[in-house]
């Protein structure tokens, strides 16, 4: 160890490789410190973590740095977390793609490489090769595949509760409708090579095989969308019991590689031929969790899926006061709505989204969620900056506690009581403006059949004939099941 660089070469790393838009003299400048590091044969450890056993960065050509796969990731928040490149590359993953992009996933035959679009995040070097079979974490940038995935969650509005389909059928009717204004090059849509049972692998590859044709000389290629209950190194086993062998990598969106291999997850697999002429395998796959079994609505965690229970609990509570809650998983980088496109390297996602509409169907209220899966510094520093973005917008920013530094039934009764508070706050607001002044109720016909909520759940639904809405500040607490002590 030569000892910690100078405050002029700690800057020019900085100006070069962390920050956004470096110019052309700051990253000659950072290349001069990588190329005299080398010289010396060493690396670059970075302090973010503050701890003995530290992230490096690598010189690389003596011109730029990368971060090591075999050390510690970075705090985040840590300038070095991504590059500037790696970071507008991430920026430009996450935007929703435009009426007329195309999905190209398989490389041409013939095409030095391998046989698939080079996805370095799906666990490929830089060569293109794929990095070996089995389980790889996502990463941060998202791969072709994953892109085309929640594409078709976003079109199909299967990240949306009380927009998208539910039931399972009419699940995957809405992913073939969708599947029709999708391209992967060319004249190819997404429509004539999609199955969505892990089971139907023969009948899709049947269906490549058939086609003659195909843009721009791509090998045949296919895709299967459907939900795993698990993953099992180089093996996904759907929730119908179907077991899928993937020959080359399998992205898993999650902390750590390899840590979530339990379901369930939505997951999108590559059927290819790896050289044109060898017959079609799944290729490569990617998993992302999911809410149940049965619904393909995108979640990042399990704490996630707590969070969703509660607010659709909420919804159907709201359901039976007479107003309307559509909640959403944003799936695309929302900076342009927040931020104006001022910050356009800034990645904007909330957790959840949701807004509650009046009985007359008019927009009443707007909600912001974010579910707090841990409490180490960095990652609240993050999360804090990330609430000062969203709190910019008008509404209502609500946090659901799901760290291990607080007991789970706590965090999910602090959630539930802050949903509570905004739902009497917005009944109170709507009954409150001048057309609805005079009434001096609001009586709502019985509540339709709900599941029955937990023993102690705040959303318990009114009794039949007992809903109604007190022209009030208070709602009367009859109205809510008391949690059981």
């Amino acid at each position: 160890m030569l000892g910690p660089l100078s405050a002029e070469d700690g800057h020019a790393m900085l100006a070069a490789f962390a920050l956004s838009g470096a110019s052309v003299e700051a990253r000659e400048r950072g290349a001069d410190v990588v190329r005299t590091t080398q010289q010396r044969d060493c690396w670059f450890r970075c302090d973010c973590l503050g701890t003995a056993e530290a992230p490096i960065l690598v010189p690389v050509t003596e011109t730029h740095i990368r971060r090591s796969p075999h050390h510690p990731e970075h705090a985040e928040g840590c300038p070095f977390e991504m590059t500037a490149v790696e970071r507008e590359s991430y920026a430009a993953s996450l935007r929703e793609p435009q009426a007329g992009d195309s999905f190209q996933l398989a490389r041409a035959i013939g095409q030095p490489g391998s046989a698939l679009v080079r996805d370095t995040a799906s666990g490929e070097d830089e060569s293109g090769q794929c990095a070996g079979r089995g389980v790889h974490n996502a990463g941060r940038e998202r791969t072709k595949l994953s892109q085309l995935l929640f594409k078709l969650l976003s079109d199909t509005r299967l990240h949306q509760v009380g927009r998208g389909p539910r039931g399972h059928a009419d699940q995957q009717a809405a992913l073939y409708k969708a599947a029709r204004g999708i391209s992967l090059g060319g004249d190819l849509m997404l429509s004539g090579v999609l199955y969505t049972d892990a089971g139907q692998l023969d009948d899709l590859v049947g269906r490549v095989r058939l086609r003659a044709r195909w843009p721009d000389g791509r090998r045949p290629h296919g895709v299967l969308v459907f939900i795993a209950a698990r993953i099992e190194d180089d093996v996904i086993v759907a929730v119908s019991g179907a077991r899928l062998t993937v020959e080359g990598p399998i992205a898993v969106f999650g902390p750590g590689t390899g840590k979530m291999r339990h379901g369930p997850f939505v997951v999108a697999v590559l059927v290819a031929s790896p050289d044109g002429r060898a017959p079609l395998v799944p290729l490569k796959g990617y998993a992302h969790p999911c809410w149940t079994p049965s619904d393909m609505l995108p979640v990042d965690s399990s704490h996630e899926r707590r969070s969703l229970d509660i607010l659709v609990r909420f919804r159907d509570w709201m359901g039976t006061q007479g107003y309307g809650v559509e909640i959403t998983k944003p799936l695309h980088d929302r900076s342009r709505y927040f931020l104006g496109g001022e910050e356009p390297d800034q990645v904007v996602m909330p957790d959840f989204e949701g807004k509650v509409f009046a009985p007359d169907g008019g927009f009443a209220r707007s909600l912001v969620v974010e579910t707090l899966g841990f409490r180490h510094a960095a990652y609240r520093a993050k999360k804090q900056r990330l609430k000062e973005i969203l709190t910019r917008k008008p509404g209502r920013y609500l946090e659901h506690l799901a760290h291990d530094g607080i007991d789970p039934a706590e965090g999910d009764r602090r959630f539930r009581k802050d949903l509570l508070k905004f739902g009497k706050d917005v009944i109170d607001t709507v009954l409150r403006k001048p057309a609805a002044s005079a009434a001096p109720a609001i009586v709502l016909p019985p509540p339709a059949s709900l599941p029955a909520p937990p023993r102690g759940e705040i959303f318990a639904p009114a009794p039949p004939g007992h809903a109604v809405l007190m022209a009030s500040a208070e709602v009367p607490q009859t109205l809510f099941g008391a949690p059981t002590p």
